[in-house]
């Protein structure tokens, strides 16, 4: 009994066996097809953008922000390891890997007032252990502005990167 796995490591090996941006198929996350998508074309106008948040596992609620973890090492990153811990503090939230950056749209359904509604601290001691750093975009209601706050975000980190750049991932 004392060798036996139980069913939470058991989940646990098989979510760190799975690589990056895949799902429990080994096919590509349906978040990482999205931002593909969203990110291959200039402009989407509100129906393909509807058509292409139906494919997401998780409705979006009426506030979006898009949070972008950047990590200073990617030679080998727990993606999916990394992706199960983010379920914790995020749940019910669509994420995926894109461009070696774990990225969510994040979504409730009042516009927030300072911050996000979920916990920040388990997010700072995720981050610190894995020498990461996280930015968030403005919250939108405009679905197709996804891009643009996926790019502000990416942005948010370049700046914090030269600002800071002992702290901050590359």
């Amino acid at each position: 009994a004392a060798d036996c796995l139980d069913q939470r490591a058991l989940t646990d090996l098989l979510i760190l066996s799975l690589g990056p941006a895949a799902d429990l198929s080994g096919q590509p996350s349906a978040c990482a097809r999205f931002l593909s998508q969203i990110m291959e074309q200039d402009f989407i106008d509100n129906t393909k953008m509807e058509q292409l948040i139906e494919d997401l596992p998780y409705p979006l609620e009426n506030f979006l922000s898009c949070l972008v973890i950047r990590f200073s090492e990617k030679a080998f990153l727990p993606y999916s390891y990394l992706q199960f811990q983010l379920e914790e503090i995020f749940p019910h939230t669509n994420m995926g890997v894109f461009r070696g950056d774990i990225v969510l749209f994040y979504s409730q359904p009042v516009r927030p007032a300072e911050k996000l509604n979920f916990s920040y601290e388990k997010l700072n001691a995720l981050l610190a252990e894995f020498s990461a750093c996280a930015a968030v975009s403005n919250a939108t209601r405009h679905k197709t502005y996804l891009r643009t706050e996926y790019l502000m975000a990416c942005d948010t980190l370049r700046l914090a990167a030269a600002l800071k750049p002992e702290r901050n991932p590359s």
